[in-house]
C-alpha cells in the first residue's frame, strides 16, 4: 500500500494498493474512533479533553469553536464508548456459590493527617 495525496480527505491522503489487479483504496481512519465523525481530528481531540475534564458542553463548544449541536453529538458518542468499555470490564470475583467479602479499611488514607494512624503508617 502506498499513500496517495488527496486534499479533501481528513488527513490529506488515503492508502492505495499498487499490486496488479488489486486497486484497493482504504482510508487510514477506517476502523478507528475518528472514522465516524465529520469534525476534524484536532477538534475531536480538543472535545475529548473537555469531556475527560467533565466540562459543560456549551463551554467545550465555545472553546473549541464548534457548534453546540456538534459538541453534544461528540459528547454523546464519547459517552457511548465509555459505556461499552465499562460493560466489557466486568470481572466476577469468585465462583457462583462463593461469598466474597471486601475489606475497605486500607482503601482510604487520612485527610490532613488526622485521625487514627493506619498500620502501614506506623
Amino acid at each position: 500500500m502506498n499513500a496517495e495525496r488527496i486534499t479533501n480527505y481528513k488527513l490529506g491522503f488515503r492508502w492505495r494498493c499498487r499490486r496488479a489487479g488489486c486497486n484497493v483504496i482504504t482510508s487510514p481512519l477506517k476502523g478507528t474512533f475518528f472514522e465516524r465523525g465529520n469534525v476534524s481530528i484536532l477538534n475531536t481531540l480538543r472535545l475529548l479533553l473537555h469531556f475527560f475534564r467533565k466540562d459543560k458542553v456549551s463551554q467545550a463548544a465555545t472553546d473549541v469553536g464548534v457548534t453546540r449541536k456538534t459538541a453534544i453529538q461528540v459528547y454523546h458518542y464519547l459517552h457511548e464508548v465509555c459505556e461499552v468499555a465499562e460493560a466489557h470490564d466486568c470481572i466476577m470475583i469468585g465462583a457462583d456459590n462463593d461469598i466474597v467479602e471486601v475489606d475497605d479499611t486500607h482503601l482510604y488514607t487520612n485527610k490532613y493527617h488526622r485521625g487514627r494512624l493506619l498500620q502501614r503508617q506506623m
